[in-house]
């Protein structure tokens, strides 16, 4: 299975009121990268993941690593440097 990446370039809006839809998903996630005016040049939204990983009783970074491993993808040019990974 190969991930795919979606970007989408939308006009400004306040990243806080662009999550608002998403809010009572419950594996929803906002990555807030500041605001303008603070240097934050990037904000995140993610819904729907492909998996929910568990660490089973045991490290959950290990867990999350082993899931990473498996779809490791080579970085794209001219897009912001977190494009893929685990929210």
């Amino acid at each position: 299975m190969t991930p795919e990446l979606s970007v989408r370039s939308v006009p400004y809006l306040d990243p806080i009121r662009a999550f608002a839809p998403f809010s009572g998903d419950p594996y929803g996630a906002f990555l807030d990268g500041g605001g303008r005016e603070t240097g934050g040049r990037y904000s995140y939204i993610a819904t729907d993941p492909y998996r929910v990983v568990g660490d089973g009783g045991g490290d959950p970074f290990t867990a999350l690593e082993e899931e990473l491993d498996r779809f490791r993808l080579p970085a794209r040019p001219g897009l912001p440097p977190f494009q893929t990974g685990a929210a």
